[in-house]
């Protein structure tokens, strides 16, 4: 049985209340329908990072409630929200590692010859 990890802002219960200043805003940018189906009114406001007291506008979408189910469910995701919102986030970005070629080691007699070839 595997235990899930409790995120900072999961331990805290309480949410951070959303300023009715960036509410409006939202309302504003999203002209009455929702953000990401843009066909109903929308009734709930996401947290796209999943943190409840991140109340930054680049990290809130406003979505009608089958929106914000399918976000909560996974269906649609962060990447998806940010893209709709015209906002690029960055991404860590994994180093490759070059590839080589991997060598075999080298014989006694080959060691020998390379060292001889050296000396002259």
């Amino acid at each position: 049985m595997s235990m899930r990890i409790k995120l900072p802002w999961e331990e805290e219960k309480k949410r951070k209340p959303i300023p009715i200043s960036i509410q409006k805003q939202l309302l504003i940018k999203s002209k009455g329908k929702c953000m990401w189906c843009r066909k109903q009114p929308p009734q709930e406001i996401h947290h796209i990072d999943g943190n409840p007291r991140n109340n930054k506008p680049d990290n809130l979408i406003a979505l009608c409630g089958t929106c914000h189910n399918r976000v909560t469910n996974r269906e649609i995701t962060k990447e998806q929200l940010w893209k709709r919102l015209g906002i690029k986030k960055k991404t860590k970005k994994v180093a490759k590692k070059k590839r080589t070629k991997r060598k075999r080691p080298k014989t006694p007699l080959e060691r020998l010859t390379k060292q001889i070839q050296k000396d002259f």
